[in-house]
């Protein structure tokens, strides 16, 4: 813009950024540096058409930590660099991890959900929180996520589902695993996750670990703390992922065709999906920690996938 080269939030969006190693105040020559730029390549290869940026390259700023003006300028070879051992280069690690079955020959819809949240024994609303947090950390004790879809925002009468048994998919961004308090012998073992279907109405804003929802001063309490079988929650199990001890961030994706299928049939029974421990969630260890509606980033919210018939 100007004279005053690229301008934030015109020429490049500063919100989403990568900072390259700290360099010393008189830094030594002929070295590498380095930038995690995960969050970048996130939103240049998400497949959410509303979020994906194009690849357009990249601006490189020189900040100061005193956030006083640069008083030096800095040289870096460039791809045109005759020796190619020092052009600049991006790795890229492709985490594999087993994903649902291909639309091919469908027509594939990405649909949000309208809520999520997670209960724990602390007996406070997380609603509006950034993660989901699923397993047992110890001290804080066992904790389950909730997420729904609203199913009145689905056109059943002029969308069929491709497949019966593999159309629907809940994925979730496993961002890792994270100790909530101390815990003298904190085990992260591999842990086992079930969905099951929802059958009691709740909502995000008040839910706790004792109630679902809210209204005033009127209550609608869980048949039983973190939820109960039958009255909160169908015990039979929609699907299952296994985290192993270790496993390194990325998406799950869960097979939750059955219960859609319902939900289409009776709009009223679309309660959402729990998420829980199915292993070892009596055992103390460690949460495993999922990105929520609310988290900052927009690439790794949770999602449903649909494969619709053309």
């Amino acid at each position: 813009e100007g004279d005053n080269g690229p301008a934030a939030g015109v020429d490049y969006i500063s919100t989403v950024s990568a900072q390259f190693t700290h360099l010393k105040k008189n830094p030594e020559t002929g070295r590498w540096i380095q930038a995690i730029s995960t969050t970048i390549a996130r939103y240049i290869f998400t497949e959410l058409d509303d979020i994906r940026m194009k690849n357009n390259g990249f601006v490189m700023r020189y900040v100061t930590d005193s956030g006083n003006p640069a008083t030096h300028f800095m040289s870096f070879d460039s791809p045109a660099l005759e020796d190619p051992e020092f052009r600049p280069f991006m790795d890229i690690c492709y985490i594999p991890s087993e994903r649902p079955v291909a639309c091919e020959d469908g027509y594939l819809v990405r649909y949000d959900l309208n809520a999520d949240t997670y209960i724990a024994r602390d007996h406070l609303v997380h609603g509006a929180e950034e993660h989901l947090f699923v397993g047992n950390s110890g001290w804080a004790g066992k904790s389950r996520a909730l997420v729904d879809f609203d199913i009145t925002t689905f056109n059943t009468d002029l969308t069929a589902l491709f497949d019966d048994a593999e159309s629907v998919y809940l994925r979730l961004w496993y961002e890792g695993a994270e100790l909530a308090k101390p815990y003298n012998d904190p085990r992260q073992m591999e842990r086992k996750l079930a969905a099951h279907k929802i059958v009691k109405t709740w909502n995000e804003a008040s839910a706790t670990s004792k109630i679902a929802s809210q209204s005033g001063d009127s209550k609608n309490r869980w048949e039983e703390e973190m939820m109960g079988e039958l009255n909160d929650y169908d015990p039979e199990v929609i699907a299952t992922d296994i985290i192993s001890e270790g496993e390194d961030q990325h998406n799950i994706y869960f097979n939750v065709t059955s219960v859609f299928k319902e939900w289409m049939e009776d709009k009223s029974t679309d309660h959402g999906i729990l998420i829980k421990d199915s292993q070892h969630e009596s055992v103390p260890g460690y949460f495993l920690k999922f990105a929520s509606l609310n988290h900052k980033d927009p690439t790794i919210r949770p999602y449903l996938m649909v494969c619709q018939k053309k």
